[in-house]
């Protein structure tokens, strides 16, 4: 039997961008670069903000949106926005999902959820292929920055966007090799822009951890010490050599590379601790917790500054329940050799 949603959907709103005036230079629509199109068809990025307020009614969350759901919950808000493993699954009602057809898909969709009396959710998924990592962290900035300014939409110059497209120099045509690659991907001429539908293991757990400046450090030294530095030497000299007739020359498969490796033995990164995704302050200070919860589904890690604003990196990681049982352990004594032998 199904479970009732631990979530109250409160109202459903999808709002238009103001129209433009006569004399604005802002371009109406923007047309996908070969790097975008790498992601055409890869699942949306999915993340969610924990705050910490007060407050009792979800009054404050209406305003202008592209696509918003608003909710509560009352959920346990402490359990979700913690650092130990918690349940992937326990995630999905406080996120929102790109709900489209073969020929139209949203870019993005978020979801606010109110906790009454502890504090709130923004979740969000995004299409890759227009939203990678930076230009959504730039979004999240700037809507806050916005907010912050009761309503002036002066955006600083390091929030403003650039579309300058003939920046984006295409030698090889790479554009055309991949857009070809996805029509010819099952059967000639498919045209569906219908992504990938990856599915999270059931008993999928989602973890957060630590690693300090000197954690990083005295792992490097140990590193250096068991011949490390000389093996990643190699492999970056390697890899340098392979750019000598240009970094694009030998990428028109990349695609096809990639869904070929076994997903046991793919290892990928989501994030990075440079897009300060804590200091995402709408007005109600940092976040609790920003958890990417799209790597129960990808298998990443994913990388993040961290809540208290120091130099701390936060790593994100899904396993299995007895595996991160078993993690936590050899997590923690990995760090203490590293300290004690450094």
């Amino acid at each position: 039997m199904a479970q009732p949603s631990p979530v109250k959907v409160l109202d459903v709103c999808s709002v238009a961008p103001p129209p433009l005036s006569p004399d604005s230079t802002a371009p109406k629509s923007l047309s996908l670069t070969f790097f975008d199109m790498l992601f055409l068809k890869f699942p949306p990025t999915q993340r969610l903000f924990f705050y910490e307020t007060s407050h009792s009614n979800n009054y404050f969350f209406r305003g202008d949106t592209v696509l918003l759901t608003v909710a509560e919950s009352e959920s346990d808000f402490y359990g979700l926005s913690g650092d130990n493993f918690c349940v992937a699954q326990n995630f999905n009602p406080f996120l929102p999902c790109l709900v489209g057809t073969e020929t139209q898909l949203p870019v993005l969709a978020l979801q606010v959820t109110l906790f009454p009396n502890v504090g709130f959710s923004i979740g969000y998924a995004v299409h890759h292929a227009v939203l990678d990592g930076k230009t959504t962290t730039m979004f999240m900035h700037s809507w806050a920055f916005i907010c912050k300014q009761a309503g002036d939409s002066t955006l600083t110059p390091e929030l403003t966007p650039m579309y300058d497209r003939t920046l984006i120099v295409d030698p090889c045509d790479l554009e055309t090799t991949y857009l070809n690659f996805w029509l010819g991907k099952d059967g000639p001429g498919n045209k569906s822009l219908t992504l990938w539908d990856m599915k999270a293991r059931p008993d999928a757990m989602l973890g957060t951890f630590l690693l300090s400046q000197d954690n990083i450090e005295n792992i490097k030294i140990r590193t250096s010490r068991e011949d490390g530095v000389a093996i990643a030497a190699k492999a970056i000299g390697k890899a340098i050599e392979g750019l000598k007739d240009g970094v694009l020359e030998g990428k028109g498969d990349m695609i096809s590379k990639y869904i070929a490796i076994p997903p046991d033995r793919l290892f990928s990164i989501a994030g990075s601790p440079r897009f300060e995704l804590y200091k995402t302050d709408f007005g109600w200070g940092r976040p609790r917790k920003v958890e990417t919860t799209s790597i129960a589904k990808t298998g990443a890690l994913s990388l993040s500054d961290s809540r208290d604003g120091n130099s701390w990196v936060e790593i994100g990681i899904v396993l299995s329940k007895h595996e991160s049982e078993a993690f936590v352990s050899v997590f923690t004594s990995g760090l203490h050799k590293t300290s004690t032998h450094a």
